[in-house]
């Protein structure tokens, strides 16, 4: 199955009776996903009226009377009972370090442990660079800010990878409020 416009449709076409069905007076849904190909917008579908604005314009913590979601006191770290975030070998992460937040990619899950050994980019103004020397640190999961979308390699040398400015947003406002 690919990840293409169609194939978004056909899902949603599907999901929006049902969707319907459980709360008639449903009038807008949020397509979430943490892959870029799969992002549901009108720009495949209709060059005319694409969504330039697609990658600042998100929801964080919005309230809704229909479906469970953050509070601002779990967004803010005052719920001791936080979900850890389900990554895997591979999967790219933000993640804090002695109150700091890094980008990097796990190489090692530790389920027992909940710890994931991550191998860590530098900041280097808008992009990121893996190290002269590797930076590879064992985190526990609950320090894991959230996936991100692979960093692309960007410059002359394509050697700064550079993450999605929807995920530079993203992991800035979840880091202020943990």
């Amino acid at each position: 199955m690919s990840h293409n416009s169609s194939t978004v449709l056909t899902f949603v076409d599907k999901l929006i009776p049902d969707l319907l069905s459980l709360n008639p007076q449903m009038e807008h849904i949020h397509y979430w996903t943490d892959s870029l190909t799969s992002q549901y917008c009108q720009e495949g579908l209709n060059p005319k009226t694409s969504c330039k604005t697609w990658m600042d314009e998100f929801t964080v913590n919005e309230d809704t009377n229909t479906s469970p979601m953050q509070t601002q006191d779990e967004l803010d770290g005052s719920n001791t009972n936080t979900e850890l975030i389900n990554v895997r070998e591979n999967d790219n992460v933000a993640a804090k370090y002695l109150d700091k937040w890094y980008v990097g990619k796990v190489l090692e899950v530790d389920c027992e442990d909940n710890t994931v050994t991550i191998s860590f980019l530098e900041h280097k103004k808008k992009a990121f660079q893996w190290p002269f020397r590797k930076d590879i640190i064992w985190v526990d999961k609950d320090q894991i800010l959230c996936k991100v979308t692979q960093p692309t390699s960007v410059g002359t040398s394509k050697r700064m990878p550079e993450i999605l400015p929807y995920d530079m947003k993203l992991v800035e406002d979840i880091f202020d409020h943990k």
